[in-house]
């Protein structure tokens, strides 16, 4: 059985880009998919040697399950976490973009040498899944990504993304020359999860986080580390349970950057994105495994220091 369906990517473009840009922006969108979806493959291929070996296991455990006193079948519905709120739009509290005003985004992190603020050129999303799954996702050149993910039957996973970008070269910053920028994003996030691993070798996980992106004609330049901009990481077994739904409203994003040189001629584009990441694996004697991810981001502004 195969456990990798990749989605196409869906990109939105500003009408006043160019061919050549439009050319760019989709070579680093599937730079970008085809980065998540070698990282998943690998991920997914761990799993199944060691699903291989808990088979093995669950089913030795079963037969020793049978052959003595009944045990009475784990019902997980009255103790799965309950989902809450799994709309993916812009309702609730946000900053007043009224307020977000020009002096103030050059004050963070420094005097900015351009802003990017709303709306922005280009909104991008897409997805690796396997297995029974639950998902709504959406990104809009207004900023704003949001994630919705749930994987509770059987053995199944989601990988999704959504993000915002720009495109630009050395004009952007007036330059005839090479010159070396610092970008960064203005960016909020709300976020909540649950998982429960059933009993009997059942195990649940659930991640997500922000990431920029930099690449120079559509090929990857760099990006942060994963774990800089990681919100949040559980994994569940054998019956643990654990969640966190409260209403946590937003929160101003931990300050996350990246440093790359520009020179002329080139075509650059800098991503920021949301993504998530879910999986699920029955136990051997249970109902099911349950792994939920929800993640909201809003995006102010991405700048750039030189």
């Amino acid at each position: 059985m195969s456990y990798r369906e990749l989605a196409p990517a869906q990109i939105n473009y500003d009408e006043q880009l160019t061919e050549d840009e439009r050319l760019c922006i989709e070579k680093s969108v599937a730079a970008l998919v085809d980065r998540a979806a070698r990282n998943t493959a690998r991920r997914r291929t761990m799993h199944d040697l060691q699903a291989e070996a808990r088979a093995a296991m669950n089913k030795s455990l079963l037969e020793v399950i049978k052959s003595g006193p009944e045990v009475p079948h784990f019902d997980a519905s009255e103790i799965q976490p309950k989902v809450t709120d799994r709309k993916i739009d812009r309702s609730g509290p946000l900053f007043d973009d009224k307020d977000l005003n020009v002096e103030q985004i050059l004050k963070i992190g420094g005097v900015a040498s351009k802003i990017f603020a709303k709306p922005f050129h280009y909104d991008w999303k897409w997805s690796n899944t396997g297995g029974t799954h639950q998902l709504n996702y959406a990104a809009d050149k207004g900023g704003f990504a949001g994630i919705d993910a749930l994987v509770d039957t059987g053995v199944a996973h989601i990988k999704a993304h959504a993000g915002v970008g720009v495109a630009l070269n050395t004009q952007t910053l007036n330059s005839t020359m090479a010159v070396t920028v610092t970008g960064r994003a203005l960016r909020w996030t709300t976020h909540k999860w649950t998982a429960l691993g059933s009993i009997w070798n059942g195990h649940a996980v659930t991640e997500g986080g922000v990431e920029l992106t930099a690449f120079v004609d559509g090929i990857p330049l760099v990006n942060t580390d994963l774990n800089a901009g990681k919100l949040w990481r559980r994994r569940c077994s054998d019956g643990e349970i654990d969640g966190y739904e409260e209403d946590p409203g937003w929160a101003v994003g931990e300050p996350i950057e990246l440093t790359w040189t520009m020179v002329p001629g080139r075509t650059y584009t800098f991503n920021i994105g949301a993504w998530v990441y879910v999986e699920c694996d029955d136990g051997a004697w249970g109902s099911d495994s349950w792994a939920w991810a929800h993640l909201l981001m809003d995006v102010g502004a991405l700048t750039l220091f030189k």
